[in-house]
């Protein structure tokens, strides 16, 4: 009994549409990042430029026509914003979008869905 547990809650971390664990940031984000810098950027409503870019962690979502990448990235010393990126599939479409971004986030603060 334990074991069929154990294979549903396996199957439920990877399903479509479930949110993945938090992982460091590799090449492929801080690739997706890069690609979309310049929007976020202009998304930024302070008047503040930022003084960093440096993804440092992220979680991603699996849909059917893509997957969406929340990224913890530094902007600043102490200064955080998440961005939400949306990586279409290669049949789709091959660019990168940007689908939001939050502001004022700490070090501290855990990606969630937005």
């Amino acid at each position: 009994m334990s074991g069929l547990v154990f294979l549903l809650m396996t199957s439920m971390r990877t399903m479509c549409g479930g949110l993945g664990e938090a992982m460091a940031a590799n090449d492929t984000v801080r690739s997706l990042c890069n690609k979309v810098r310049s929007a976020i950027e202009q998304s930024n409503t302070s008047s503040a430029a930022l003084s960093e870019f440096e993804p440092i962690s992220y979680r991603s979502q699996v849909v059917v026509a893509g997957t969406n990448y929340f990224v913890k990235i530094k902007v600043g010393p102490d200064a955080y914003a998440h961005a939400r990126i949306f990586q279409p599939l290669p049949c789709n479409g091959s660019n990168p979008e940007l689908s939001g971004v939050q502001w004022d986030k700490g070090q501290g603060d855990d990606i969630a869905y937005f």
